[in-house]
């Protein structure tokens, strides 16, 4: 049915087609062999290189994985170059913090969605990083969990904070 295509994954951008996502490989219908699927393209940045291969993993079923850089400044020289849909970032960086690089991205007027990924749940940070513009807060302890929906959601212009984090604050 063609409604049925309507209701792809929100990190989807499609040409000409959307199809939804099962656990195998999308069926196209005939007639549509020259469309393809475009996956969103994130970009990684935290200082800690584990966390960026574990957060590779977690996302590679559902993301292209553009880059990864260890600082601030070079996710911002990185991000201008390479335009991803996506940028996860950890607060705590080197050179310039994830808080200073998300203001330095919307100052700069990019349209790319920014979604945190920290250990830090203390409530005045999660509001200073939501006024900077991101519209994903995700605590590292659940990002297994809580990083995909945060990542559907920015795409979709939707705010997503960690459940476990708005719990806390209540």
């Amino acid at each position: 049915m063609i409604g049925d295509f309507c209701k792809a994954p929100l990190p989807l951008r499609v040409e000409g087609l959307v199809e939804p996502r099962t656990n195998g490989p999308p069926c196209k219908p005939a007639g549509f062999e020259g469309f393809s699927v475009i996956r969103a393209r994130v970009f990684l940045a935290d200082d800690n290189r584990e966390i960026l291969d574990r957060v590779a993993v977690v996302l590679a079923d559902e993301f292209d994985i553009v880059g990864a850089v260890c600082d601030g400044q070079a996710l911002l020289d990185a991000a201008a170059r390479l335009q991803p849909d996506v940028v996860v970032l950890d607060i705590s960086m080197p050179v310039l913090n994830g808080l200073e690089a998300a203001k330095s991205l919307r100052q700069s007027g990019s349209s790319i969605k920014i979604v945190f990924l920290t250990v830090n749940t203390n409530r005045e940070v999660v509001r200073a990083a939501l006024e900077t513009g991101a519209l994903g807060y995700v605590a590292k302890a659940h990002l297994q969990k809580d990083l995909v929906p945060a990542i559907k959601a920015a795409l979709a212009g939707v705010s997503f904070v960690s459940p476990s984090i708005r719990r806390s604050k209540e």
